[in-house]
């Protein structure tokens, strides 16, 4: 009977423990709910507005997504508000995902395809009709990752596609806003409606051989006083 020893022991352990981790969900992986995608090296969740769910890390910062995947910045424009600025390395309306690292469209799941992206630095520069993302790695994996296929169904229930060529419910523009009212400063705000009039008081009672007391005030806004109260008794 073959008998390990405490160092040959060791080595099948950290082995057996590096072939479990590999076979653990990954960035880009096919998934359902947020579990589906739960390891011990990152905090994964599951992003279910992509074709077939994508075990991703929203918010991710450059350099940080483990495995063969990059940290992508969506949207990248900066506010007008800020143009003057001139600072494009961080947009205000980006939001960044770890996504998986391809080759070619041989390397992504069915529904997706590799997708050759932008250095954050040129991000301005994207001409229309391309993929509207940039890769903020400063030593990235690689220059390509698994993007959702235009082509592909949706994948939240409920989403529909019009017709064959339409893309997934992610890809759609946002509902239309109402228009808002644009602030004024200095303006005056709108005036606010009367208050209801106040009761009219009772009349008070008389005083002893003294005068009737005088009626309650009017309430703001409301009815005239209660009437006068009755003389009082004559004193003995």
């Amino acid at each position: 009977m073959l008998r390990l020893t405490g160092p040959a022991l060791l080595l099948v352990v950290l082995g057996a423990s590096s072939l479990l981790a590999g076979c653990g969900p990954q960035i880009g992986d096919a998934c359902i709910t947020s579990l589906d995608c739960a390891q011990q090296e990152q905090e994964l969740f599951c992003d279910g507005t992509q074709p077939g769910g994508y075990c991703t890390v929203f918010n991710c910062k450059p350099d940080s997504c483990q495995g063969s995947s990059v940290c992508v910045a969506f949207n990248p424009v900066l506010d007008q508000a800020c143009g003057a600025l001139e600072n494009v390395r961080w947009p205000r309306f980006a939001r960044t995902f770890c996504m998986a690292t391809c080759d070619d469209d041989d390397d992504c799941r069915s529904g997706y395809s590799c997708v050759a992206l932008r250095d954050i630095r040129s991000a301005a520069a994207i001409p229309p009709g391309e993929r509207n993302a940039a890769i903020v790695d400063a030593e990235p994996e690689g220059s390509k990752a698994c993007l959702p296929d235009p082509s592909s169904p949706p994948s939240a229930p409920g989403e529909t596609s019009g017709d064959a060529d339409s893309g997934p419910g992610v890809c759609g523009a946002a509902p239309e806003q109402p228009a808002w009212t644009p602030y004024t400063p200095g303006a005056g705000g709108a005036g606010g409606e009367g208050g209801a009039g106040g009761s009219g008081g009772e009349g008070g009672a008389g005083g002893s051989n003294g005068e009737g007391g005088a009626g309650g005030a009017g309430g703001s806004d409301g009815e005239g006083g209660g009437a006068g109260g009755s003389g009082g008794a004559g004193g003995g």
